[in-house]
């Protein structure tokens, strides 16, 4: 990666193949980034029409590929786009005392890395700073469930810290519903489905999750419409913040498809006095409920990396791209022209056309040279 331009450099890494990562890619490059790429072989972004220096992370040396990834491309901020990169940052930031500055530019406070991953813990610090949030209890058996009595609020959500994409969320609408979807989820995180992915993929970017001791947690439903905030964050200050309201979903608890952009920032404050009371630096995504009986903004989780909508341009104070930059660079942030004017975007066009928008591959992507026991 040439320095030459003197542009900030991005490393977005991620262990998913997940096309809006391509998007972000693109906006931060439409901004002034150079842009590093870290993520699976046969990534969207291969065919992608973006000029960025690519390397494959590595399915059985993923902590080492990224480190590797770090030190060639030389980014100023590391962008997380699933929680598997998450915690391989912060693995890093434990082990390797040289990248500590890098990933504390990225992610903010180290002291409350545990905290952002845990739902029960942002359940705790919601409620200090007088924030609405359902009810939200850890699991540590099946056997808890019947023994929360009144404290159980049915129906819920029983959910596994550090999952995406709503693969982690089970419904459950009995005490015995809520034991079943901890014995399954117990599962996500057990042994011998890592040592599957291991044996069967030569994938063990799922070792992570079983380091980190994640727990699982059950949450109260809200009857109401999903929402969700793309924040750009810099040492603790919100400095852009996207909110939007689904108007339709992959599934019930998955990621959304379609969304109305909000204007009148119900979920602003909330998002402002979380990015403020953790910390928080970077690319960062908050989940709410807008409640259907009184239109209050609930909380739901924190997402500590880089979210689907984290790539809209949408004017000044709603550009999370361009308010990375000038925060990474410390320059004004620079006013430009809404990418849209319609309050309605559609996120996955690809499944109605039948194609990406990723597609007409370009020999711009430059690979990055890995050692060979990376690959």
């Amino acid at each position: 990666m040439t320095t030459k331009s003197r542009r900030p450099v991005a490393l977005i890494a991620t262990a998913c193949r997940w096309v809006s990562t391509v998007r972000l890619a693109k906006a931060l490059s439409s901004v002034g980034f150079d842009v590093g790429f870290l993520g699976p072989a046969d990534h969207p972004i291969d065919a992608a029409s973006i000029d960025c220096s690519r390397a494959v992370l590595s399915g059985l040396w993923p902590s080492r590929s990224l480190k590797t990834a770090i030190e060639a491309v030389k980014p100023d901020i590391v962008i997380p786009a699933d929680e598997m990169i998450l915690l391989l940052l912060h693995q890093l930031h434990r082990s390797s005392p040289g990248l500590r500055d890098l990933i504390e530019r990225s992610l903010g406070a180290p002291e409350n890395y545990a905290k952002t991953l845990s739902r029960v813990a942002l359940a705790e610090i919601a409620r200090e700073e007088g924030v609405a949030i359902p009810s939200t209890l850890r699991l540590t058996s099946e056997r808890d469930p019947a023994q929360m009595g009144s404290r159980l609020e049915l129906p819920a959500y029983v959910k596994v810290d550090a999952s995406w994409g709503g693969a982690g969320v089970i419904r459950v609408d009995t005490v015995e519903d809520c034991a079943r979807a901890y014995r399954r989820l117990r599962s996500f995180l057990g042994i011998p489905r890592t040592v599957w992915r291991l044996a069967a993929h030569g994938d063990a970017t799922r070792l992570p999750l079983r380091r980190a001791r994640l727990d699982i947690s059950v949450q109260s439903g809200v009857d109401g419409a999903p929402a969700n905030c793309a924040v750009t964050a810099w040492r603790g200050e919100m400095l852009a913040c996207i909110e939007a309201v689904a108007l339709q979903t992959r599934g019930p608890t998955g990621s959304s498809t379609v969304i109305r952009i909000l204007r009148d920032q119900p979920m602003h404050e909330t998002c402002r006095r979380l990015v403020k009371r953790l910390g928080l630096s970077g690319l960062i995504g908050f989940d709410f409920i807008i409640e259907k009986a009184t239109g209050r903004a609930v909380l739901i989780e924190l997402n500590p990396r880089a979210t689907q909508t984290c790539h809209l341009r949408l004017g000044k104070g709603a550009d999370p791209p361009e308010a990375l930059r000038a925060a990474v660079t410390g320059e004004p942030e620079q006013d430009a022209v809404p990418m849209c004017e319609s309050d309605i975007i559609e996120l996955f066009p690809q499944e109605r056309l039948g194609n990406t928008d990723t597609a007409q591959a370009t020999d711009r992507v430059r690979p990055i040279e890995l050692p060979a026991t990376n690959r």
